[in-house]
């Protein structure tokens, strides 16, 4: 009897400059065989109506980009498929949101950019084979993030 085959990962990767969307399409490409089905997006707003069409197995997105938030994106695709996962990536030091915002999107993983191909062979690999262990430096980043977020935000409340 033939073993029936799994599909691939559904992966949405957004993020407003095109050469991270190359960068992406290109790292996808080298994981044999292939092991995601890649959509990916330069405007959040088609990507939004994209989510809202189809669960995604992982969404990973920008924080900052024109007309909508990272997070906003997430917080859909987190309504949309519960047991999807999530990946926040940011190019810089500060992400403007409080932090039951960030927990509400339930992130699984945070990226800071420069990106380096290794890094997310391993994050796309394990994701699309369910690799969890091979996860867990980037889950504790995102707890990381939460943690510096609360802080930041206890050190300017009112005494």
């Amino acid at each position: 009897m033939k073993a029936v085959a799994e599909p691939p990962a559904s992966v949405l990767v957004v993020d407003d400059v095109p050469q991270i969307l190359d960068f992406f399409r290109s790292v996808a490409r080298r994981l044999q065989p292939p092991a995601l089905a890649l959509t990916t997006f330069a405007d959040p707003r088609e990507a939004l109506r994209a989510i809202e069409e189809r669960p995604f197995d992982l969404v990973i997105t920008d924080f900052r980009m024109p007309h909508l938030n990272g997070l906003q994106l997430l917080l859909a695709a987190q309504r949309r498929n519960p047991k999807g996962r999530r990946v926040l990536m940011t190019g810089y030091n500060e992400i403007p949101v409080g932090v039951e915002e960030l927990r509400e999107a339930c992130i699984d993983a945070y990226l800071e950019k420069p990106l380096e191909t290794q890094d997310m062979l391993v994050l796309l690999w394990a994701f699309a084979t369910g690799e969890d262990h091979a996860l867990e430096g980037y889950r504790r980043d995102a707890r990381d993030l939460e943690a510096r977020l609360a802080a930041e935000a206890a050190s300017r409340a009112p005494r």
